[in-house]
């Protein structure tokens, strides 16, 4: 055993004193990219520092993957004039000195910045190292292992190259087809929601299963024809893991519910009660949808009144997806597609909820309080919300189908999210919020919104929503949400660093004069921001029939116009 670790820490030797310089330069590079974001989380921001920060970013993964391409080229596998076979020398010990090379000198610099970048924040030693570790072994498995699986394949950096080129031409072309296959431009059903953990687990699992294959093929067989195409066909494989099926991930998601039966009491019926659905001003036009060539056509978009009961005070209600099918009465099916990404935000037993319109990947636009009357039949403190489901139809379809009677469907696979509540002063707060970080607060330099900074070593929250209130009085400001799921079992990304952030300005004074605010400049002194921050509780399913409708019925206040702007 002691000679075989003696020839693995040779062979590593070896390879630094002949890469020392290369090793700098990569470690050099991750350094001030991690030292420019931290400068950036306590300075004013400008666009030339963001763009540095950028490029120093793509530079720190790029340096890093071609330095182990290098490793693994000094002892190339391919061919039958390389040194070491004539030495000869063991062919584990050479895998296990080139793994041993990326664990110390790839992956080394990233936790020990990481790291110090966490402590720097305030952050205790245990919490920072855990999240630095989970960056790195993210990015051990996704990027440095297929890195070093697929430069074993190769010579030099010549074929490296033309082989990366070859598989980005396979990428985009693959996207390519599916996007002609999909009506909403994503590459797959659990893209942009909190279930994309999932699709990008099972391309991981592929990726170390892929590569881990290859390597042993390569340094224990040198079959590399066999491994090329078991490359290629773990790339495929690989690819295929975006089209993970959304009733198999949301079934995965509901086994990790953290408190199973939180939502039992919520139902969803439609209304017949409520009146047609009135746009907010602005939003009569059929380009406000408009993302990535994809244009919502409002003349062919119905809003279905639904009536939502059992959701409790400061929580939120996510429509992760809604699927719609559409059959005659004899049973045959006319339309089954997408209906818009509902989120229902109750702040208070009081009031109305809150409500969003349209599809994540194409933009949505929240309906609060201020954008339509308050039902008539709304009783406070019942529990009970009247929202409206949109539901966008192809507009030749729709034409056809729309005076027709229908049976409707609509399947919900849906998440509660309970929040918590925490609050710091809004001028020179500083405060450590559990699952939040470390949160700042300060006036901008236009001395009209207060900035609220966070960061955090690791996890980050699903849905947030801040606002300034008046302690003495209780008076507040319009509130600030946003919300962008993650339900993540882990926390990890590529870049830029293991640290998650949150910014956020709460206006308290118009610059136009034309808005006045409850909590003003003059109140500042006396008031904090407070934050909910939501958790998901429950991922759950619910379905809604409606026997018979005509879709003209629920046609919005402004579909002529809305038709007349085409």
């Amino acid at each position: 055993m002691k000679p075989t670790t003696n020839m693995i820490w040779h062979i590593c030797k070896k390879d630094l004193k002949l890469l020392w310089p290369f090793v700098l330069g990569a470690a050099g590079i991750q350094v001030t990219s991690a030292g420019l974001c931290y400068a950036m989380d306590h300075i004013r921001v400008t666009e030339a520092l963001l763009n540095i920060s950028n490029l120093l970013q793509l530079g720190a993964l790029l340096a890093s993957a071609l330095l182990i391409a290098t490793v693994v080229h000094l002892d190339a596998i391919p061919g039958v004039r390389q040194d070491w076979l004539v030495r000869p020398l063991s062919r584990r010990d050479l895998l296990l000195a080139k793994v041993l090379f990326v664990l110390l000198l790839v992956h080394g610099p990233i936790l020990l910045t990481d790291t110090m970048e966490g402590l720097l924040n305030g952050f205790p030693v245990g919490q920072s190292l855990t999240a630095a570790a989970s960056r790195s072994l993210y990015l051990l498995l996704g990027l440095s292992l297929p890195v070093l699986a697929f430069a074993s394949l190769t010579r030099n950096m010549a074929e490296l190259v033309i082989g990366a080129v070859l598989g980005s031409l396979g990428f985009v072309l693959f996207k390519l087809f599916i996007n002609l296959i999909n009506n909403y431009g994503e590459i797959g059903p659990v893209m942009a929601t909190g279930l994309s953990w999932i699709r990008e687990s099972t391309m991981f699992a592929v990726a170390v299963v892929g590569s881990s294959t290859v390597l042993a093929i390569q340094y224990f067989r040198r079959k590399t024809i066999r491994a090329r195409w078991l490359m290629a066909v773990a790339g495929f494989v690989f690819l295929l893991g975006h089209t993970v099926p959304w009733h198999f991930a949301f079934a995965v998601e509901q086994r990790l519910s953290p408190n199973p039966g939180a939502g039992r009491a919520i139902t969803a019926i439609f209304d017949p009660s409520g009146s047609k659905f009135r746009l907010p001003e602005g939003l009569n036009h059929n380009s406000w949808f408009r993302a990535g060539g994809l244009t919502r056509d409002e003349g062919s978009t119905i809003y279905l009144p639904i009536r939502v009961a059992g959701l409790a005070e400061s929580t939120v209600l996510n429509a992760d997806r809604a699927e719609v099918l559409l059959t005659t009465s004899d049973g045959k099916m006319v339309y089954q597609g997408r209906a818009d990404d509902l989120l229902v935000r109750k702040d208070s037993n009081l009031e109305p909820v809150s409500f969003n319109i349209g599809l994540r990947p194409m933009g949505w636009r929240e309906i609060g309080p201020a954008d339509m009357a308050v039902p008539k039949n709304f009783v406070p403190g019942s529990g009970e919300a009247l929202v409206y489901q949109g539901l966008p139809i192809p507009r030749h379809l729709y034409e056809r189908i729309k005076d027709q009677p229908l049976r409707l469907e609509i399947n919900y696979s849906l998440t509660l999210l309970d929040s918590s509540s925490y609050s710091i002063p809004a001028l020179g707060g500083d405060m450590l919020i559990p699952k939040f970080g470390h949160c700042r607060t300060q006036m901008d330099d236009d001395g009209d919104d207060v900035q609220l900074r966070c960061i955090q070593a690791g996890g980050e929250s699903n849905c947030v929503a801040f606002f300034l209130e008046h302690a003495p009085s209780g008076r507040q400001n319009p509130i600030r949400f946003g919300c962008w799921p993650n339900y993540s079992p882990y926390s990890a990304q590529y870049t830029p660093d293991s640290l998650t952030r949150f910014e956020g300005a709460v206006p308290f004074r118009d610059l136009s004069g034309l808005a006045k605010y409850p909590v003003d400049a003059a109140k500042l002194p006396e008031s904090r921001v407070v934050l909910r921050i939501y958790q998901p509780q429950e991922h759950f399913t619910r379905r809604l029939v409606i026997p018979e409708i005509h879709l003209s019925d629920w046609e919005s206040l402004e579909h002529d116009r809305a038709v007349a702007s085409r």
